[in-house]
């Protein structure tokens, strides 16, 4: 029977990541957090980040998704202040004084470690595409590591990297224009592009067919630690797949959609 650890302490135990390594954190912290209190612990999201820092090491690198989608929809985006709405670890990390947001007002991640500099200091026009985030990501090898979610692809945002390059028939490229205040608190109008679908092309996500051809062939590996799952998928490998559906199987793996003429 497995040994049942601290879960604050559950990164000690992560032997499956590298020291120096750089790490994109997708999680659903929910089990984490009932598993504590089963175990009569109080789960601390601030205590685990600081505990994944000293696994990888002074060398290592965390980014953890901060994305909020509101700048969209004609909200003012506060690099400090607006929250994100994917996971209680990315609004954890974006408070930590350690940590440092990167600019896009609809993607951006909570950075510490050795390329904190590079990662903070680009201003990324382009969420998806070239010269985006996502594009320094296979660049650099960076590997993400899912925590509780089985279902791994609809999470992978490098996926949307792969559409963007190769131009899926079912998304276009819009430029969203909006109130932006910085760090030191200016604010003025900026304009960012997202890669996002299109309506008329009705696509539907079917990118979980990837997940067990993931696994099949050791792009993500499972480990479990107190009965909770923790995969590390390769990043170049997964856009190496998706392209492949992309340009083989017309996106058969990936979405449903209506052909249409552009």
């Amino acid at each position: 029977m497995e040994e049942q650890v601290r879960f604050n302490d559950i990164p000690s135990f992560m032997d499956f990541l590298e020291e120096g390594g750089t790490y994109h954190i997708i999680s659903d912290i929910t089990r984490l957090t009932r598993g504590a209190l089963r175990a009569h612990e109080k789960f601390d999201p601030d205590a685990f980040i600081t505990a994944m820092q000293k696994k990888v090491g002074p060398e290592g690198t965390l980014l953890f998704p901060t994305f909020c989608y509101g700048f969209c929809s004609g909200e003012t985006f506060d690099i400090k202040n607006t929250p994100g709405t994917v996971g209680v670890l990315g609004n954890a990390a974006r408070v930590r004084n350690d940590f440092i947001r990167t600019s896009s007002p609809t993607h951006s991640f909570a950075v510490w470690g050795k390329y904190q500099q590079f990662f903070a200091s680009k201003d990324y026009k382009n969420a998806f595409g070239e010269g985006s985030i996502f594009e320094d990501f296979l660049k650099m090898n960076v590997k993400v590591l899912v925590i509780d979610i089985e279902d791994t692809m609809l999470r992978m945002t490098i996926m949307h990297h792969a559409e963007q390059v190769l131009g899926v028939p079912y998304r276009l490229d819009k430029a969203f224009t909006g109130q932006y205040i910085d760090e030191q608190g200016n604010e003025s109008t900026r304009t960012y592009s997202l890669y996002v679908r299109d309506y008329e092309a009705d696509p539907k996500d079917k990118s979980g067919l990837l997940n067990p051809i993931l696994r099949e062939l050791g792009v993500a590996k499972d480990y479990f630690i107190n009965n909770i799952r923790f995969t590390v998928v390769d990043t170049k490998q997964v856009y190496e797949i998706v392209c492949m559906d992309i340009i083989n199987n017309d996106s058969a793996h990936l979405y449903d959609f209506n052909h249409i003429e552009k």
